[in-house]
């Protein structure tokens, strides 16, 4: 940094290292949002050409909670709601390859312990299966970039009662 700018973040007491990493910060997410926006919707031709595999006929339920038994830190305490398989796509944004992903979603949240033993609170997952194989699991990072739309009409369709 150069000039006043140096001088004024020297005055507010932050350092140009810190300056510098929130500007750095703040150029990459206008890029990204920029580079997010570039992407389009598949034509109805790609929609209709898409493989869906068959619908579910295993219990998905069991599949999604041996899929966190490997990953939760505490799997036998946790708590799942489940979602009902629904017919779903999604487009990746042109950064990770802009390709398609189709099958059946079932959108799910999850109760579980840390490592203090304290339950983090419902956290949304949704897992994409195609010929009853998790081909996709997305988490809440990936969802709360994919705000709204049917991912957010999933998730609210989750019962709020009764968790498994």
């Amino acid at each position: 940094m150069k000039g006043s700018a140096a001088a004024s973040a020297a005055d507010a007491g932050v350092s140009q290292t810190g300056v510098e990493i929130v500007r750095r910060v703040l150029l990459l997410e206008l890029l990204l949002l920029t580079l997010v926006g570039c992407a389009t919707m598949p034509s109805q031709q790609e929609i209709a050409n898409l493989d869906y595999g068959q619908p579910i006929s295993i219990d998905y339920k069991k599949a999604i909670k041996t899929f966190f038994a490997e990953t939760l830190y505490d799997p036998y305490s946790a708590h799942y709601r489940f979602g009902t398989p629904t017919k779903i796509w999604i487009k990746d944004p042109p950064l990770a390859g802009g390709g398609i992903t189709a099958g059946y979603a079932v959108a799910t949240k999850i109760n579980a312990k840390n490592r203090l033993g304290g339950y983090t609170g419902y956290q949304n997952y949704l897992f994409i299966f195609k010929n009853d194989s998790i081909i996709r699991a997305l988490d809440p990072d990936d969802l709360s970039m994919m705000r709204g739309g049917i991912f957010g009409d999933l998730l609210e369709a989750v019962p709020p009662e009764s968790p498994e």
